[in-house]
C-alpha cells in the first residue's frame, strides 16, 4: 500500500473514532436541520425540523431559517438522501448513526483528502522522502482542523478547498496556467467565498491579482477561472434571495435575529455587513481578530505563521 493511501487512513480511522454521535451544538444543529428539511420537507425552513429549537437560526416572513449560508447544506442534501433510505432518522432510533455517518462522510472525508492534498503539495515543493507525508499529520494533531472533522461545519470543507487551492497555484508557478487549472481555482473561490463568505473580500481578490500581475494567463483560462467562480456564487444568490430578500446570508441580517424568544440583543448582535462608517467596520476587525478571544489571541500561532510565512518567501522561490 502506498504511502499517502495510508496516509489517507490513518486520517480517516483516526476521525472515525473520535467523530461525534449526538449533535450538541446549537451551529451543528441549525446545519443538520436545513438538510433535514431539504431531503424530508423540500423547504430550507426550520418549522418542522427536530432542531427547531437551536438559538442559531433567524426568522424570515414568520418562518425561521439557519442563519448559515444555503449552499453547503444544499451540496451535503444528498448525502443525508443516501443515508435516510433505510429509515435512519435524526428522530428516531436511528439518531445516533445518522449524526455519526453524516458527519463522518463529509467532514471527516474532508479532513482526510486536505491531509492528502497538502502531502501532495509538500512533495511537489521538494520536501525530503517521507517527511511530505510526516508534516501534514500536523494539520490533524496540531490544528483546528481535528475538531473541525469530527462535526458537521463549513469550516472543515473550506479547508479542503483552501488545501486544493494552494495545490493549484503551486502547479501555477511552474508554468503558464491552463484552463483546467484556473477551473479549478475558480470553483475552489467560488465555493469558499459562497460557505465562508469572508474569502469573497480575501482569498478571491488575492488570487485575481496574483494571476492579474502575472501577464501568462491567457483569454481561454480567464473565462474557465470567471465561470468556475461564477456557478457557486450563482447558485448562492439563487437559494439565499429566496431566504433573506438578497445575496447578503442570513448571519449578517441582524435584523433576522430579533424575534420573541431570541437569544440575541443589540449587544451580541455584532457582526454585520452594514457598517455606518470605516471607523466601525474597523472596530469590529479589531475585536474579532485581536481583543478579548479574537482569532489571532486566541490561536497566536496563526499570526506566528503567517509572519514566518513573509520571512521566509525567499525560500519558496528558490523552490520554483
Amino acid at each position: 500500500m502506498g504511502r499517502r493511501r495510508v496516509l489517507f487512513l490513518a486520517t480517516f480511522v483516526t476521525v472515525a473514532l473520535l467523530t461525534k454521535t449526538d449533535p450538541d451544538s446549537a451551529h451543528v444543529m441549525s446545519r443538520l436541520g436545513t438538510v433535514e428539511s431539504i431531503v424530508d420537507r423540500h423547504t430550507y425552513a426550520l418549522d418542522d425540523s427536530i432542531f427547531i429549537g437551536t438559538v442559531d437560526k433567524v426568522q424570515k416572513d414568520g418562518h425561521f431559517y439557519s442563519h448559515q449560508p444555503p449552499l453547503l447544506s444544499t451540496i451535503e442534501a444528498p448525502v443525508y438522501w443516501l443515508l435516510h433510505l433505510p429509515g435512519t432518522r435524526f428522530n428516531n432510533r436511528g439518531r445516533f448513526v445518522m449524526t455519526y455517518a453524516f458527519s463522518l462522510l463529509t467532514n471527516g472525508i474532508a479532513l482526510a483528502l486536505t491531509v492528502l492534498v497538502i502531502a501532495k503539495v509538500l512533495a511537489s515543493v521538494s520536501v525530503a522522502g517521507p517527511w511530505s507525508s510526516v508534516l501534514p499529520l500536523l494539520l490533524v494533531f496540531g490544528t483546528w482542523l481535528l475538531p473541525y472533522g469530527l462535526v458537521p461545519n463549513n469550516h472543515g470543507i473550506s479547508a479542503l478547498l483552501l488545501a486544493v487551492l494552494i495545490r493549484v497555484l503551486v502547479e501555477c508557478e511552474r508554468e503558464p496556467p491552463i484552463p483546467a487549472q484556473m477551473a479549478i481555482a475558480g470553483g475552489c473561490l467560488g465555493l469558499l467565498a459562497a460557505v465562508e463568505v469572508l474569502p469573497a473580500v480575501s482569498f478571491l481578490p488575492l488570487t485575481i491579482g496574483y494571476f492579474a500581475v502575472r501577464r501568462d494567463v491567457g483569454r481561454a483560462p480567464w473565462s474557465a477561472f470567471a465561470a468556475a467562480v461564477a456557478l457557486p456564487l450563482i447558485a448562492h444568490a439563487i437559494i439565499n434571495v429566496r431566504i433573506t430578500g438578497d445575496l447578503i446570508p442570513a448571519g449578517f441580517h441582524t435584523e433576522l435575529f430579533r424575534y420573541e424568544g431570541s437569544v440575541f440583543d443589540d449587544a451580541s448582535l455584532t457582526g454585520t455587513l452594514k457598517y455606518h462608517s470605516i471607523g466601525d467596520a474597523a472596530a469590529y476587525a479589531w475585536t474579532s481578530l485581536f481583543a478579548f478571544k479574537g482569532f489571532f489571541t486566541f490561536a497566536p500561532l496563526r499570526l506566528v505563521g503567517f509572519a514566518a510565512g513573509v520571512i521566509e518567501w525567499r525560500w519558496w522561490r528558490a523552490h520554483f
